[in-house]
Parts: C-alpha cells; sequence; structure tokens
C-alpha cells in the first residue's frame, strides 16, 4: 500500500504527465485512507477534549491550536481525495 508522501508525488507526476502509468486508484486510496484516520483522530480528539473546548473562552488554548492544525491537514487531504476522484471519474 502506498503512504500518503508517495502518494502525494505520483499524483503530482500524474498531473504533470510526468508519470501516466501511475495508478491512479492506488493514489486515490491513499488519500482515502489517511482521511479515514484523520476521521478516527476527530473522534477521539473530541471525544477526549470537547468539554474543555466548550468551556474554554480562550480559542488559542492548547486543545483548539491542536484542533485548528489538524483540521488545517485534514483540508489538504480532503482536498486531495477530490481531486483524485474527479480525474477518476474523468477517466473512467
Amino acid at each position: 500500500m502506498m503512504s500518503l508522501e508517495e502518494a502525494k508525488k505520483s499524483f503530482a507526476n500524474y498531473l504533470n504527465a510526468a508519470d501516466p502509468d501511475a495508478s491512479l486508484y492506488e493514489i486515490y486510496n491513499a488519500f482515502v485512507v489517511e482521511k479515514m484516520k484523520m476521521d478516527k483522530y476527530f473522534s477521539v480528539f473530541l471525544d477526549e477534549h470537547e468539554h474543555e473546548m466548550n468551556l474554554s473562552e480562550n480559542y488559542d488554548s492548547p486543545a483548539w491550536q491542536t484542533y485548528k492544525q489538524k483540521m488545517k491537514d485534514y483540508d489538504v487531504i480532503e482536498r486531495f481525495v477530490n481531486q483524485s476522484r474527479y480525474y477518476l471519474n474523468k477517466n473512467v
């Protein structure tokens, strides 16, 4: 199975036509797996820190900072999932 970094490189090569043989399905699957891991992370994180985040009037608390950073990472992964899905559907 392809790692996230390998998937990002392969997807970039695919888009630049440097590697037209790149398996778009493998790339897409790697992104989906990473997105699922992030979904699981958020479920656990919110279960553990929900009370702290709800009571905190300070949105710069460590829990909020972690949440915001992970949300940025999640947005990037979601963008890759959507882009690779688009190219899969386009090529089918």
